[in-house]
């Protein structure tokens, strides 16, 4: 098992899933409207989807902000959403509306 893989956890890979499919974009298009590279976004944007690789970082941050706009509730956001968005305040000298 990968680091990917151990910190990928089951409720992120559904929240991704959920919100493009909530947008009604492929998934070339979500990985385009995240910002990923054209030549390898889809492709992370599976692994994503399928556990295999965790969604953390920038991708995490923008999600939580796509799930807004798209209606898609965040009852307990996973562990490596919240963690982002921690991380932003902090990089923003603290919480600001959002």
């Amino acid at each position: 098992m990968t680091q990917q893989e151990k910190n990928a956890t089951p409720e992120a890979a559904q929240l991704l899933q959920t919100v493009r499919e909530a947008l009604g974009l492929s998934v070339a298009q979500m990985a385009s409207a995240l910002g990923l590279r054209p030549d390898g976004g889809a492709d992370n944007i599976r692994q994503m989807e399928r556990g295999k690789r965790a969604v953390s970082g920038p991708v995490a941050v923008l999600l939580r902000y796509m799930a807004h706009h798209a209606g898609v509730t965040l009852r307990q956001a996973p562990h490596e959403l919240a963690g982002a968005e921690a991380q932003r305040e902090r990089l923003q000298g603290g919480k600001q509306g959002v």
